[in-house]
């Protein structure tokens, strides 16, 4: 019985070996799969799977509005959006200086950031780290590529717009959440 039982377990290690020759081995599966990475990745852009998200208003838009690296756009906030801000919100001091009121740098992100896809805005605060009171390394619009800058262009002429038409800051509100979906919190008592 002893050789019985010797030949089965030879003939069982046997098929062990057989079946390990048959199945890849870790060293094989990872080399497929880094071969299989390698050619999604060299893949031309064209070919490449586009996120595509679609905003509050509608619009569809490629999620490639955030730049890899800072860009140098220059200046992208008109003077008239911070005389209509004061204006409109009865703020005093010099719309002109460079420190504005903190209502402004409120707005720009309530307004105008807040219109991209709800990623780009808590995707630039991560990367732009504070200096201080109210200062950041880097402007907000600095991380958009150039199609990400014509919208914020045209989320500012949007709330311009908006800006000329109200007398008061609930007015305008409520017109930018009427018009552009743009949310916000309503007065419980409205003062004018």
């Amino acid at each position: 019985m002893g050789d019985l039982d010797e030949k089965d377990a030879i003939k069982g290690h046997n098929q062990q070996e057989e079946n390990l020759k048959k199945t890849p081995s870790k060293q094989e599966d990872l080399a497929r799969i880094f071969e299989e990475t390698e050619l999604r990745n060299k893949k031309p852009d064209t070919e490449k799977e586009k996120t595509i998200i679609r905003l509050i208003n509608g619009e569809e838009l490629d999620l490639n509005v955030l730049a890899s690296t800072i860009q140098k756009h220059g200046p992208q906030f008109s003077q008239e959006f911070y005389n209509q801000i004061y204006r409109v919100y009865g703020l005093t001091g010099d719309p002109k200086a460079f420190r504005k009121d903190k209502v402004c740098a409120d707005l720009t992100i309530e307004v105008i950031y807040s219109r991209f896809n709800k990623e780009v805005l808590p995707t630039i605060q991560i990367q732009n780290k504070y200096k201080g009171y109210m200062e950041r390394e880097h402007k907000y619009y600095q991380f958009l590529t150039d199609e990400g800058i014509l919208m914020l262009q045209d989320f500012i002429g949007d709330a311009i717009a908006a800006l000329e038409k109200c007398n008061t800051a609930y007015d305008f509100r409520k017109m930018m959440f009427e018009d552009h979906k743009v949310a916000f919190q309503t007065d419980l008592f409205r003062q004018d």
